[in-house]
């Protein structure tokens, strides 16, 4: 779904909206959405989608584990 949005820049904003009406959203989706999108993308998609990870406290690392150093970095108080 992401990846259909045409406008780079607009693919964390679609990402949010996903997240908004999908019960469940959890960090598989986040780690999905990672592997889709550009790496300038991707701290904007985190900073946006992270608040919405109904499972980020038992599965955060797993997200982590797929960043960057700098990324981890970006978004460490997002985790918290």
């Amino acid at each position: 779904m992401i990846k259909c949005v045409p406008i780079e820049f607009d693919q964390p904003d679609m990402a949010e909206l996903v997240g908004n009406n999908v019960m469940q959203f959890t960090h598989e989706y986040i780690i999905s959405a990672l592997k889709e999108v550009s790496d300038w993308i991707r701290i904007p998609l985190l900073t946006k989608t992270l608040p919405l990870c109904k499972d980020l406290n038992e599965n955060g690392e797993k997200i982590m584990s797929r960043l960057s150093e700098w990324e981890v970095v970006c978004t460490q108080s997002l985790f918290k």
